[in-house]
């Protein structure tokens, strides 16, 4: 069995850090924070529900509770596979299971898969359990037919499974799976083991209908998208490491992030959906082009954050929305883009901010704000361009600092919403104890309640072109 690897597509990320003043009465967002419980050792009943996960309103956490009497044991060895039942059925080294069920599964193909196909309607539990598969030909698990498939990561086990770079039955009427680990229909991945994904052909994981994960570690790389669920993916817990040089986590139209971690260490564009809501946990994103993207051709796209901590280091948009932003809570911090077609943020509609705080550094040709009719007021102030590794601090009339933070690109450019802001004061941005210019709440607003700009650095009021 081989151990979980480093990652080989990893990008050069460095968190930047932070410092901000809260009212007195606020309390921290308890949210941001994820408590994953331990498998318990299955004596009879085996039951590794995580009742500590955070939920939203949607995808509540599977309760996965099971008799070990009922499991069937397959066991994988080299090019063939053994098991007692008749439902599972092995030609070589395919294996394929039939029936509703719960399945343990051990042991290594070398160059074979692991095919799920029930016509039977009823839940398909797959227990895997230090499992090594590698295919030439085919994604190495692939559920092909199923009413419901729950895929259980057994506590203290590392599961690998690794694509060949082609797959050559695919052809024009046969496309799927396209995915190293593959599902057909609603699929919940759970537990406290390892799963690592070595996609080399598309995608790593991929749920057609429904993609859940309420836990595990898992860690993907893949030449395309590393974790995909087209209609919708809910990340409930569990521990997500992926490097992708297609897209890091996305869905076709719903993305719901709820706790646990995820760390996309390097993406052509992060978090990507039509809808994205994140109501918890802990993300870090890397990406070449926008860091967040909520985008449709025929939708409303949005974005909602209401808790969690989301910290972004991208190249082009940091927060990319084809309409509007809601956000209540939480706190978001936006290393931005370099280069002025760009923005640290960019929506088309409303930003609508009432609560958490939200920091964004970056280029200033597109630089904005949230919208003016929020109920939490915003700065916005741009500058000639700061070297990286400074530190640009709000600071208030009276000296009090506001919040700091220490881009790691050059930027001409911050934004900042916080509670700790008042309609009364003015504020001053200052960077490495030079000041840049002093700013209000009112001039964080231009033509359509978006981001303005007042005059020049060191003018009258606040922020201007640099």
């Amino acid at each position: 069995m081989r151990h979980l690897r480093a990652l080989t597509l990893v990008s050069g990320l460095s968190l930047f850090t932070l410092a901000a003043c809260l009212p007195e009465d606020a309390t921290p967002d308890s949210s941001t924070t994820a408590t994953v419980a331990d498998d318990a050792t299955p004596v009879v009943v085996v039951d590794d529900s995580d009742a500590s996960a955070a939920t939203g309103d949607t995808g509540p956490v599977v309760a996965d509770t099971w008799d070990a009497a009922d499991e069937v044991l397959v066991t994988l060895a080299g090019d063939t596979a053994e098991s007692p039942s008749a439902a599972v059925d092995v030609d070589g080294s395919t294996v394929e299971i039939t029936e509703p069920g719960t399945y343990r599964i051990t042991g290594t193909l070398d160059d074979g898969n692991v095919e799920i196909d029930s016509e039977v309607e009823g839940l398909v539990r797959i227990v895997l359990d230090g499992v090594d598969v590698t295919s030439s030909t085919t994604s190495p698990f692939a559920v092909v037919q199923a009413t419901e498939v729950v895929v259980h990561l057994a506590d203290g086990s590392t599961n690998v499974f690794t694509d060949a770079a082609s797959y050559p039955l695919l052809d024009a009427e046969h496309d799927e799976p396209d995915a190293a680990f593959f599902s057909d229909d609603p699929m919940t991945i759970t537990g406290s083991g390892t799963l690592e994904v070595h996609a080399n052909f598309q995608d790593g994981i991929v749920g057609q209908d429904t993609l859940q994960i309420d836990g595990g570690t898992i860690v993907v790389t893949a030449v395309d998208d590393a974790i995909r669920g087209n209609d919708s993916l809910v990340v409930n817990g569990g521990a997500i490491t992926v490097a992708a040089n297609g897209d890091g986590v996305k869905s076709d139209l719903v993305l719901t992030v709820n706790g646990g971690t995820i760390d996309v260490q390097q993406s052509y564009e992060g978090l990507e959906a039509e809808t994205i809501t994140i109501n918890g946990g802990t993300i870090d994103v890397a990406a070449d082009d926008d860091g967040v993207n909520a985008a449709s051709d025929t939708g409303s796209p949005s974005l909602t954050v209401t808790g969690g901590t989301i910290t972004v280091d991208a190249g082009g948009d940091g927060l990319d929305v084809n309409g509007s932003i809601t956000m209540t809570g939480g706190t978001v911090l936006v290393d931005g883009p370099t280069a002025d077609m760009n923005g640290a943020l960019d929506y088309d509609g409303t930003f609508d901010i009432s609560g958490g705080l939200f920091i964004a550094t970056g280029s200033s040709g597109m630089a904005m704000a949230p919208s003016a009719s929020s109920a939490q007021l915003s700065l916005l102030g741009v500058f000639a361009t700061q070297a990286a590794g400074t530190t640009v601090t709000v600071l208030a009339s009276d000296g009090t600092e506001v919040a700091s933070i220490t881009p790691t690109k050059p930027y001409s450019s911050l934004t900042m919403s916080t509670a700790a802001l008042s309609a009364d004061d003015t504020y001053s941005v200052v960077v490495d104890g030079t000041t840049l210019l002093t700013t209000t709440t009112d001039q964080a607003i231009g033509a359509g309640g978006m981001g303005g700009r007042g005059g020049g650095p060191g003018g009258p009021g606040g922020g201007g072109r640099p």
